[in-house]
């Protein structure tokens, strides 16, 4: 929530107005963080029912603007998209939806510039990424090639992570089955009706209070 007393709300729950603070109703003021935390609003839908919780209380749009738009200023979790070459299209619908939910996915198609040491600058995304998306099917699990490697360098990852915390959500794209290695996760099923609502709460739950190594 906000951390200083401008236009907005504040850490006490107070809604600050342009000339006088109002008291929020502890379901509303709930029903507003959880709204601003983006679960599972993309930006324009948070600024919608921003405006119909906050409306209420006298609030201008333009005070509605300041608040959702402080709110998505705020560091977005990051995740690292691991896929075969062939499953690139799927691979970047997800990345285009992810970016919609206030995710910030990297993926190699869109974040490698032009002319890098392609190799050293995926090693460096996998390090700096709050979670790996590990992306399976029948073709990727079957597989030789770079998909293994960048598999291997986030399992690596992942031993220097607490115990128990999430570093790496498989995403199985068909009926592939779950390679032994990566069995200790729990997967998400693309196509399942409520497949992006369930991988926004995985990567946000994983990274609510993460510390890195």
């Amino acid at each position: 929530m906000v951390a200083n007393m401008y236009d907005g709300i504040r850490p006490d729950g107070l809604l600050w107005d342009e000339s006088h603070l109002v008291e929020i109703h502890p379901a509303t003021k709930k029903a507003l963080e959880r709204l601003i935390a983006g679960t599972s609003h993309t930006e324009e839908e948070a600024f919608v029912a921003a405006f119909e919780l906050l409306k209420k209380f006298g609030t201008s749009p333009s005070q509605v603007n300041r608040v959702v738009s402080w709110a998505y200023s705020q560091k977005k979790p990051t995740a690292f998209i691991c896929h075969a070459k062939e499953d690139a299209e799927i691979a970047l619908t997800i990345y285009s939806q992810l970016r919609r939910r206030r995710i910030e996915p990297w993926i190699d198609e869109r974040n490698l510039a032009p002319g890098v040491e392609w190799d050293d600058a995926i090693q460096k995304a996998i390090q700096e990424m709050d979670v790996i998306l590990v992306l399976l099917s029948d073709r990727s699990v079957s597989k030789k090639g770079y998909v293994q490697k960048e598999i291997r360098r986030a399992l690596e990852v992942s031993e220097l992570m607490p115990e128990g915390q999430v570093y790496v959500i498989p995403i199985r794209l068909d009926q592939a089955p779950l390679p032994q290695r990566l069995s200790k996760w729990q997967a998400i099923k693309y196509g399942d009706k409520e497949f992006y609502r369930s991988l926004t709460g995985a990567i946000e739950s994983a990274t609510s209070g993460i510390t890195k190594p």
